[in-house]
């Protein structure tokens, strides 16, 4: 985590709740890197929570794309990427998931799915581009004539305000 282990031995008996929300959220990223630091990255927080004395919850941050090619309804107890993913980002938050799910009985672990962040809906902050900001922007530069989608299809977009509010 960057701190010395003296350091980490002593806020072993004062932490009381983690929030892990550090990820590689990239959709081009390759297997090892995904794996490196969504999977085993989110291991070593576990790790450690299990030797906080007096942790009362642990909060991990994922994404609804750990659904992968699913479609149609699918609810938080149907974990079982048979559909496979679309890229590896996808598959390394499942893979963290399906661990999580295996420490729960031992740890108060909850996992929060986020859909994807536009920015803030009070300042206009974009704090990561991702593809509806690159679409957007390859349309309003007039460098393609439209954005294509199905009129009736709905659209999944929330701002920070709400996911912080939510966790």
């Amino acid at each position: 985590f960057g701190i010395s282990k003296k350091d980490l031995n002593f806020l072993s008996s004062k932490v009381t709740e983690i929030i892990h929300c550090a990820a590689k959220t990239d959709f081009s990223i390759s297997r090892g890197l995904a794996e490196k630091v969504n999977v085993t990255g989110t291991k070593h927080v576990i790790d450690y929570a299990a030797q906080c004395k007096n942790i009362s919850k642990v909060g991990v941050l994922s994404t609804v794309y750990v659904a992968g090619k699913r479609k149609g309804k699918v609810s938080e107890e149907e974990l079982d990427g048979k559909a496979g993913f679309v890229n590896e980002y996808e598959a390394s938050k499942f893979r963290m998931e399906k661990f999580l799910h295996g420490r729960m009985k031992s740890l108060p672990i909850a996992i929060y799915r986020l859909s994807t962040i536009i920015g803030s809906s009070k300042t206009g902050r974009v704090s990561q581009f991702n593809a509806i900001h690159q679409a957007l922007r390859l349309y309003f530069h007039g460098l393609i004539p439209m954005v294509p989608g199905d009129p009736r299809a709905q659209v999944d977009f929330i701002c920070s305000e709400y996911a912080a509010n939510s966790i």
